[in-house]
């Protein structure tokens, strides 16, 4: 399908992220923390509600970086299970105002594996 989007003239969200997260998507020479990682949003974001937009529109696409053997990954927000997702292993969140401390687990046939936490803010 990417290969049709390109050669159709379309151009692939983030082609950068998507080389770099196959090139190291197998590797055993780096760590976990390289190989199960949150990509958005990063570490301190801010973020803001808009009051002029419907809040039903203002949403953040959680994505990550996870072990190719990956089954679901658990999003885990100020420490407790929000939600479980498969492939692509993205989370949609609706925005609200507060503080808040975002990691993965992401789980195989053998092992679970944990992101760092990061935390970001909405005001």
């Amino acid at each position: 399908y990417n290969n049709w989007l390109e050669n159709n003239g379309y151009k692939l969200p983030n082609n950068s992220m998507i080389r770099y997260i196959n090139s190291i998507r197998d590797r055993r020479d780096i760590s976990i923390h390289e190989r199960i990682k949150i990509i958005f949003p990063d570490d301190s974001d801010v973020f803001a509600i808009d009051p002029i937009i419907n809040r039903n529109y203002q949403i953040l696409t959680f994505r990550a970086i996870v072990p190719s053997k990956t089954k679901k990954v658990l999003w885990c927000i100020n420490n407790k299970v929000y939600k479980s997702t498969n492939f692509p292993f993205s989370l949609r969140w609706k925005i609200n105002r507060g503080f808040y401390k975002l990691f993965i687990k992401a789980i195989t046939d053998k092992t679970v594996y944990r992101s760092r936490m990061i935390t970001f803010r909405v005001r």
